[in-house]
């Protein structure tokens, strides 16, 4: 029997290092972290100076703020406290003497330099990070415009293929909030100057604590990372635990304005004089589900035939069924199975997604904030993104997603800035209906059409902030109930 390797696989070397599998991998490319002992071509295994190596390149980053090339250097010197002085950390922190020697580069220099393309440059330019000199039609760099944008290129290559978008959009948020930082910095060494008038005194002050800045500003940065994080948690418990149901059925009135009544017998005598065939079976409990009546649609389910069950469109129904019956639990083990087996497709993300978020509300007790709450909350937006995104099989199924998204947007907590999106899915819903009922659909969709319709304009009515937009909606609304 072989023995195993002496040492540590990389979720365990990614779970004591704190660092990411993505960001361990990175490392290893680029040459920040000596290479494990490969004992098969997917097999490597890690020992504690890979710990230690992580766990300094992290202290150097998160700490002292240097960029990977230097980090790169001291690590291969392998005397710290020595490479630190030969670099003159204070050019390196502060643009002091590094600054003063870097000449102004062009675009084309920078983009040699750094190994990135021209694009990514304009991309760091247009999002404000960068801010080149104009020399007659010639742009170019300085000290400060490198260092930014190594940091950016670092950060995406770190974060992934994909995320290039988000690094951005979060240095442009640490971008705006310095400026505010810096003036007050600003503000308070002036005041000391005209207070104290001795100006020597005032930017002494100003230089002192300059190796301990960085330090604590990481720090600061992740206790109030960690507060708002964990104040999420309650909030969106808060905002979506109300007495609104998730999606309102077709009132009975309605359902006999629309003869829904009428098309639910046929459908349902079809499928009782052939209950083998699969086709019918769908059709009557999509029908089922589609206008809200989901304890008949669950109870159906029981009844089906075996390849019925085996459609995807049968399950999915089921799936939306569960979850309109609050049965959570078999709702979130279901959509999860049907998501494996069918794919991504746009209704069935969009059951995903607010599946994930109702998992939230059902189990907030029990989540860890900073992990398990935000995980969640990525990938239910991130299902939400891939559903408004792809093309649905068709014009109604593609108004219940926007349906979904637009309830589910509308009932999260106003800080997550989703409010917006969730209302412009609502009013698309709205138009889809509009098309398909000018298409003169048949007989047995009109039922589904009018609850689709009636849920669409009711949480729209709730969600809206013109008030001239939802004066129009109460008196849609009630036609739709009528």
């Amino acid at each position: 029997m072989a023995t195993r390797p002496k040492g540590m696989r990389i979720a365990e070397l990614s779970r004591r290092s704190g660092t990411t599998k993505e960001t361990i991998h990175f490392y290893l490319r680029e040459g920040l972290l000596r290479k494990p002992k490969k004992t098969s071509r997917n097999m490597a295994y890690y020992d504690e100076t890979h710990v230690e190596q992580l766990k300094l390149i992290k202290r150097l980053r998160t700490e002292s703020y240097l960029p990977l090339s230097v980090i790169k250097k001291v690590l291969d010197e392998g005397k710290l406290g020595q490479s630190a002085r030969q670099l003159d950390l204070s050019g390196e922190l502060f643009g002091q003497g590094a600054r003063t020697q870097h000449e102004p580069i062009t675009r084309a220099e920078l983009s040699a330099r750094l190994e990135i393309d021209e694009s990514k440059i304009s991309d760091y330019e247009a999002a404000g990070l960068l801010k080149p000199t104009q020399e007659g039609k010639t742009k170019r760099y300085g000290y400060e415009d490198l260092r930014v944008a190594e940091i950016i290129r670092d950060a995406q290559r770190e974060a992934g293929e994909g995320a290039e978008a988000l690094v951005i959009e979060r240095f442009q948020i640490f971008e705006r909030h310095m400026r505010a930082l810096v003036r007050d910095e600003v503000s308070h060494f002036f005041s000391r100057v005209l207070t104290e008038g001795d100006p020597k005194r005032a930017l002494d002050l100003l230089r002192g604590g300059r190796e301990t800045l960085g330090r604590y500003l990481a720090v600061s940065r992740g206790r109030r990372l960690r507060q708002e994080v964990d104040a999420i948690l309650p909030s969106l418990e808060a905002d979506t635990t109300n007495s609104e149901p998730f999606l309102y059925p077709l009132p009975e009135a309605r359902a006999a304005t629309l003869d829904e009544p009428d098309a639910r017998a046929k459908l349902t005598a079809a499928w009782e004089a052939k209950p083998n065939v699969a086709k019918r079976a769908v059709a009557l409990l999509q029908h089922l589900t589609w206008v809200g009546d989901s304890a008949a649609a669950v109870e159906l389910w029981g009844d089906l035939s075996p390849k019925a069950r085996e459609t995807t469109e049968a399950r999915e129904a089921y799936g939306e069924a569960l979850l309109l019956e609050e049965r959570f639990e078999e709702a979130f083990a279901w959509i999860q199975r049907l998501r494996d087996d069918a794919g991504t497709q746009p209704f069935i993300e969009a059951l995903w997604g607010t599946i994930l978020l109702i998992r939230i509300r059902a189990d907030f007790a029990k989540l860890e904030p900073s992990t398990e709450l935000m995980s969640f909350l990525s990938r239910a937006f991130g299902a939400f993104d891939h559903a408004r995104r792809e093309p649905a099989r068709d014009a109604f199924t593609r108004a219940r997603v926007l349906l979904l998204l637009g309830r589910v947007c509308l009932a999260t907590p106003e800080f997550l800035g989703v409010h917006d999106q969730g209302r412009k899915d609502l009013r698309a819903c709205l138009d889809e209906i509009t098309m398909l009922k000018r298409g003169g659909p048949d007989a047995a969709m009109l039922g589904p059409l009018g609850r689709v319709e009636l849920n669409a304009v009711h949480f729209l009515r709730l969600g809206t902030d013109d008030a001239v937009e939802r004066r129009e909606l109460e008196s849609r609304e009630v036609e739709l109930r009528s």
